[in-house]
């Protein structure tokens, strides 16, 4: 019986287009990080062959400066690169490797961070007030409880989230390699060493696992945004507000135990980077994590069973 009901939320996401409209979302988010790294690629090689020029072809003087060192100093808002030649060098060999298919997939993977709140969020508002808009929960809930309805959402909203992601994932990987191979056609490739020993420091499914806990935490929250506030657009600017203006509040804050533990599974060795963060322990943001988590679910149950289904 579950079933039949799940398959209708289900049904509903692709016919309305709202997982399409997501997904598309999702992919164009990703193809800002994908091109971000080909302008750094870009930039990177341009500073490194005016540097070259700047030898005047003195290969002496070339080959002095390939096997020394780079030193970075930063004072205040300027940047002292000592042995320029080298530093562009090395960039430029980073971020081709960061844009190699080698390395993309962890990228994307490590930019859920910045996009899957606001984008499963989304899709949590979507599923918690379509309802609302049709009048449809006095028919739904007349033939299940309740409780089985918002169960019925929770599965459904798990189960979207992670079609959603895997999907939109693929095709941007796909989009990554396209540029990366456009990349080569610019970026003399023997001249640069993109075979780059990185250490991972968790696996590759470690990374996926915690990219789509990020993505159901949020759309949890966007569901409980959306059963409480029964408008899109109030909650998508609480989200907005939330993740991307205000400052974290303290080291019990949810985004910044995201981060915190984002830091210890994801490499961030491309150009997604982590904003400062306020230091907490790794068990304490893990448990911060959780505990919203569930909250959020058990709070969206009691109001939705307390919640008239003729005023909903």
């Amino acid at each position: 019986m579950m079933n039949k009901h799940i398959n209708q939320e289900l049904l509903y996401g692709v016919y309305s287009k709202s997982f399409l409209i997501i997904t598309i979302i999702l992919i164009t988010l990703f193809s800002v990080i994908i091109f971000m790294n080909y302008n750094a690629v870009i930039d990177k090689y341009h500073d490194y062959t005016w540097t070259l020029m700047s030898f005047e072809g003195n290969e002496t003087a070339i080959e002095k400066a390939l096997a020394g060192e780079f030193h970075v100093e930063k004072q205040g808002n300027i940047t002292h690169v000592k042995n320029p030649l080298l530093y562009h060098k090395v960039m430029t060999e980073r971020y081709m490797y960061t844009a190699s298919p080698e390395y993309m997939h962890l990228q994307l993977l490590e930019s859920s961070i910045v996009f899957n709140p606001i984008v499963f969020g989304l899709l949590g508002l979507i599923f918690a007030t379509y309802d609302k808009k049709f009048k449809t929960i006095k028919i739904k809930t007349v033939r299940i409880s309740k409780k089985n309805f918002s169960i019925i959402k929770q599965i459904s909203l798990a189960i979207s989230s992670l079609l959603i992601f895997i999907s939109a994932l693929a095709i941007s990987y796909i989009i990554a390699v396209g540029v990366y191979y456009r990349l080569l056609n610019i970026v003399p490739l023997s001249n640069f060493v993109t075979d780059v020993s990185l250490v991972n420091i968790s696996s590759i499914f470690t990374k996926l696992i915690f990219a789509y806990i990020i993505a159901l935490l949020f759309v949890q929250i966007g569901y409980i945004l959306g059963v409480i506030f029964k408008n899109r657009i109030v909650g998508i600017m609480a989200l907005m507000l939330y993740v991307y203006i205000l400052p974290a509040f303290g080291k019990y804050d949810l985004y910044n135990s995201i981060k915190l533990v984002s830091l210890r599974v994801f490499d961030f060795y491309g150009v997604v980077r982590i904003s400062q963060i306020t230091e907490t322990t790794l068990f304490n943001a893990i448990i911060i994590i959780m505990t919203v988590f569930l909250i959020t679910i058990i709070t969206s149950t009691i109001i939705t069973s307390k919640r008239s289904s003729f005023n909903p």
